[in-house]
């Protein structure tokens, strides 16, 4: 790609020059802006010119300073920026999923089942499946430690423009044709996101609560003696905050071994279907251990795209409704908490689970 100068020049620049500012819905780059002033520069530098050219260089490089603030204003913006300071409110479904899965108006619609609310609410994804401190957890000196959440942060950075790459190539009736590099990226985003929900959080908790070896370990962290009874609340709240956040990479290594010499199978869904939804626990797991022939993983990746991990089939495929409304009554009954682009459609979805 080319730049014109406006003096019959083209100058060649990188894709990586280029900065969108989406929110404004125009393309600008770092050589449309620069390039004018540059070509100044290539005039004889004369004595007369040394005051002009000193003047110009200083403004190029506050140009080039102010693109590169605009660039990093315009990613935070559209939820993607990579160098998070320590956020205590955490979203476990990222916003750069979410993202495809809202209206026209850049909305959710919202439904809370582990709550008293029972209304179907509309939301932005700024404020939707996120949790206080749901990756943080509490070094022995009493600090917090963010590390887990800024490397999801990173991970899901990384991720953004592989998505839109399936979601884009699904909607065009093409495979993903993935890099081996982005096929890592992808493998990564998605074990962690079967594996990071707060509804997995509970199941697994749930069944440490009756491990002898997890109540020895607990009576021993707080000075207990070994027959004293242990209050349970207090036991779960302590492998939410301290042992939860630290088993990720134990399970997302074994699960990613498994990943790796899987086949994906894309599917898109025609206009004017119902779309799909997105929950709490997004993914569907069919069949058993993730190395048996028959096993398939599946996720919604968009309103009208879904992907699956299978032993059997890569490529692309069309999503049929009957799918989408099996898809949904799954994801709906195994989630807390569900999101979606019609209100009509979780009401539905309320109504018969």
């Amino acid at each position: 790609m080319t730049a014109d100068t406006g003096k019959g020049v083209e100058t060649p620049y990188s894709a990586s020059q280029r900065v969108v500012f989406a929110r404004h819905g125009r393309d600008m780059t770092i050589a449309t802006l620069v390039t004018p002033f540059k070509a100044v520069l290539s005039v004889s530098r004369s004595v007369a010119y040394e005051a002009r050219i000193a003047t110009l260089e200083r403004r190029i490089a506050e140009l080039e300073q102010r693109i590169c603030e605009l660039e990093r204003h315009s990613n935070i913006e559209r939820g993607i920026w990579k160098h998070v300071s320590n956020p205590k409110r955490q979203h476990y479904i990222p916003q750069m999923l979410l993202k495809h899965f809202v209206d026209d108006k850049n909305q959710l619609w919202f439904f809370e089942q582990d709550t008293s609310k029972t209304r179907v609410e509309k939301r932005n994804i700024k404020s939707t499946f996120r949790k206080k401190n749901v990756y943080t957890f509490t070094n022995p000196d009493g600090s917090r430690d963010y590390s887990t959440e800024n490397s999801l942060s990173e991970l899901e950075s990384a991720a953004d423009p592989v998505v839109c790459k399936i979601v884009e190539h699904a909607r065009d009736g093409k495979p993903p044709s993935l890099t081996l590099d982005e096929r890592e990226v992808w493998d990564w985003f998605f074990v962690t996101l079967s594996k990071r929900s707060p509804d997995e959080a509970a199941q697994l908790i749930s069944g440490l609560l009756e491990d002898e070896d997890m109540q020895r370990m607990y009576r021993k962290r707080w000075g207990m003696a070994e027959a004293e009874s242990i209050n349970r609340e207090a036991m779960g709240k302590f492998l939410q905050n301290e042992i939860w956040p630290r088993s990720f990479q134990e399970k997302w290594n074994k699960a990613l071994s498994s990943l790796s010499g899987m086949k994906l199978w894309v599917t898109v869904s025609s206009k004017g279907q119902d779309g799909l939804i997105v929950g709490s626990n997004p993914v569907i797991r069919a069949g058993g251990h993730l190395n048996d022939p028959g096993t398939e993983l599946i996720l919604a990746l968009a309103h009208d795209v879904a992907v699956s991990f299978n032993h059997k089939q890569g490529g692309v495929g069309e999503l049929s409704g009957e799918y989408v409304h099996y898809f949904n009554r799954v994801v709906f009954n195994q989630s807390t908490k569900v999101a979606g682009r019609s209100k009509q459609q979780l009401e539905s979805l309320r109504r018969f689970a």
